[in-house]
């Protein structure tokens, strides 16, 4: 199962919002390579790795090469995109995905979305 969160990081802490929608403290040090964060009478530690292994290196995205749009094409492009909506609260773009269409994730990743914090 997949959830996702608010986060928010100041120095010495980390914030997020609990299922409930109540916020939760984590108590943080960086030092030494070292991360430790502190929890509910906790403590996970976390070691920086002295290099990073394949899986984990992202490589950047090969492009194709630039090429000049007609109109035409253009307007068929942005005819394919859902409409836009700007959020009055923070600005953020939300795209109107029509009832029992999805996005490229699936249906699966449509509701986990839906229900994000």
């Amino acid at each position: 199962m997949k959830f996702f969160t608010k986060v928010r990081y100041e120095p010495g802490m980390i914030t997020h919002k609990m299922g409930n929608g109540e916020p939760e403290v984590w108590n943080v040090i960086v030092e030494s390579g070292k991360l430790s964060i502190f929890w509910d009478k906790k403590t996970q530690n976390f070691h920086k790795l002295d290099f990073v292994p394949p899986e984990l290196d992202l490589d950047p995205l090969k492009l194709g090469k630039p090429a000049q749009l007609t109109a035409e094409r253009l307007k068929d492009i942005v005819s394919q995109l859902p409409p836009l909506v700007r959020n009055k609260k923070d600005g953020t773009l939300l795209a109107l995905i029509p009832e029992g269409e999805f996005l490229a994730g699936g249906k699966e990743y449509n509701e986990e979305m839906s229900r994000s914090p």
